[in-house]
């Protein structure tokens, strides 16, 4: 995988229909925290197809609905860095996603820690140069997508 890798999660269309009210029309952009309680449910959809991957039992760390309007960004960033490894999440379209894609990028720029509210970690980034595109993907389906890279 280089940035973004579409693997086949089995009855990935449920979760799309179960959160696809969460969107909500007139925003352009918003995040909502999926509850634990939910957890065990999307692990039995997706870490079965995980493990077929990479041969190991999966369990969800963190679970954010994104919404972001067709030909809206969110702006580039960079996601939670872990530097033991490489930082990955799986992407499930949930509506809309028809116009969408997620895009890399690579350059000279510099980042620093930041934590929003609720204690969650983002890292701000500075460009010192013009930022250079190295990967497009449109995400019609369940993808694993690096995030310790900048992105957007």
């Amino acid at each position: 995988m280089k940035y973004s890798q579409p693997i086949i999660v089995e009855g990935w269309q449920k979760i799309a229909e179960k959160y696809s009210s969460w969107a909500q029309y007139g925003m352009t952009m918003h995040s909502k925290l999926v509850l634990k309680e939910d957890w065990d449910w999307l692990e039995s959809i997706i870490c079965p197809s995980l493990k077929k991957i990479t041969g190991l039992d999966h369990k969800i760390e963190l679970c954010i609905n994104f919404f972001v309007a067709p030909k809206k960004t969110r702006g580039i960033h960079v996601d939670y860095p872990n530097p033991q490894q490489p930082n990955w999440a799986l992407n499930i379209p949930i509506i809309n996603y028809e116009d969408s894609e997620m895009i890399w990028y690579s350059g000279d720029y510099s980042q620093h820690t930041y934590y929003r509210p609720g204690g969650m970690s983002s890292e701000k980034i500075t460009w010192h140069s013009k930022p250079q595109l190295v990967e497009a993907y449109s995400i019609k389906e369940p993808t694993l997508v690096y995030v310790d890279v900048p992105h957007d």
